[in-house]
């Protein structure tokens, strides 16, 4: 019993707060796929721009290249200086790379 209880808790504030309670289909998953989600592979890309030191303590910095659905990583680039210029080759690259 107390388990139940502490389920409704969230519900029970959400209330309380005047916010909307989300409906059992929302919570139980319809089946459906998201707006924007990308249903096959190379239809939405994620860029992300990295950095660390050596151990000389020289800095280094990578850009990772990420396809959303398959989650493979199709282009890492490391280099100590990554110029805009560099960034938009590779964007460039990567689609004729993958077809």
């Amino acid at each position: 019993m107390a388990g139940e209880s502490q389920a409704r808790l969230p519900n029970l504030l959400r209330r309380r707060l005047g916010r909307a309670t989300p409906s059992a289909e929302a919570t139980e998953g319809s089946g459906t796929n998201p707006v924007g989600a990308p249903t096959q592979g190379n239809q939405v890309w994620t860029m992300d721009f990295a950095y660390d030191n050596l151990a000389s303590g020289r800095k280094f910095r990578t850009l990772n290249l990420m396809d959303g659905f398959t989650r493979e990583s199709p282009r890492i680039e490391v280099d100590t200086f990554l110029p805009g210029a560099r960034v938009v080759r590779v964007l460039e690259e990567v689609p004729g790379e993958r077809g």
